[in-house]
């Protein structure tokens, strides 16, 4: 990916389809997943924490895990799931756009670092739309968005059980005021 092109996250909207009293770039977002990402990674103790080689993993993969979207655009999950129903591969259609994506998406898939960012990703969804979203379809949202959190928890923790998912999310949540 280009230069210009990795820039474009800063003006690639979130949220296309859910009213909020302030936008968000994918930019924004990323750096915030990046952060929570790095305190889950302590709050479960994982120890890939300790190792450069996975705390790097971990940081670009929070980074880049939705840079695709500068190509689509933020894509509702709804809609990509009833694509995907109807036999879309929305993997080999991202890498129509970005080859490079579908490496850095299995790279992270079923891995530790992969899983931390899923759940970062998810918990910064819940801050942001938490504070700025607006009406009765934001409402909605952000109470499935709270399911799927509890639904990835119980998997992960079969999963992972030597990690302190439950227990670390909900000392990060805490401290995100959610």
């Amino acid at each position: 990916m280009k230069a210009n092109e990795w820039l474009r996250a800063s003006y690639t909207k979130r949220w296309t389809i859910v009213n909020t009293v302030k936008s968000q770039s994918v930019a924004e977002h990323s750096f915030n997943v990046i952060g929570i990402a790095m305190r889950i990674a302590t709050a479960i103790e994982w120890n890939g924490r300790f190792h450069y080689a996975q705390q790097l993993d971990l940081i670009s993969w929070a980074m880049s895990h939705d840079i695709v979207e500068i190509y689509t655009g933020d894509m509702p999950t709804p809609f990509k799931r009833a694509l995907e129903l109807r036999g879309a591969n929305m993997l080999d259609a991202e890498q129509e756009f970005m080859p490079e994506y579908g490496g850095m998406y299995r790279q992270a898939e079923g891995t530790v670092h992969g899983i931390i960012v899923k759940l970062a990703d998810i918990l910064e969804a819940i801050w942001f739309l938490k504070d700025n979203g607006i009406g009765d379809h934001a409402k909605n949202v952000l109470s499935g968005l709270y399911d799927t959190m509890y639904d990835m928890i119980d998997r992960y923790e079969k999963d992972y059980p030597d990690l302190k998912i439950r227990s670390g999310l909900f000392e990060v949540r805490k401290e995100m005021g959610l």
